[in-house]
């Protein structure tokens, strides 16, 4: 996979450190990037916690996936989320 986005480049190509999620299929791939678009890369929650990844391994990525998440879900209906790009 790094070989074929080494030869061919432009837009589209998965970063190194997708390859590892990537190999886990199709479907796994498609779950852990929608989740990742939906929680980003790091999460301020209400209180002051800072949510994120303790580093750029798929495993901490994972873990911090399932908090961000479990997190969004105590969200209550009348409370606003921000999302901010930097």
């Amino acid at each position: 996979m790094r070989l074929h986005a080494a030869t061919t480049p432009g837009p589209g190509q998965p970063s190194v450190g997708e390859l590892e999620m990537y190999q886990a299929g199709q479907v796994a791939y498609q779950h852990y990037r929608a989740a990742s678009a939906v929680v980003g890369d790091a999460m301020l929650t209400a209180d002051g916690r800072k949510l994120a990844p303790a580093s750029d391994a798929l495993a901490h990525r994972i873990t911090y996936l399932e908090q961000a998440l479990a997190h969004l879900d105590t969200v209550g209906p009348d409370q606003r989320l921000l999302a901010v790009a930097l």
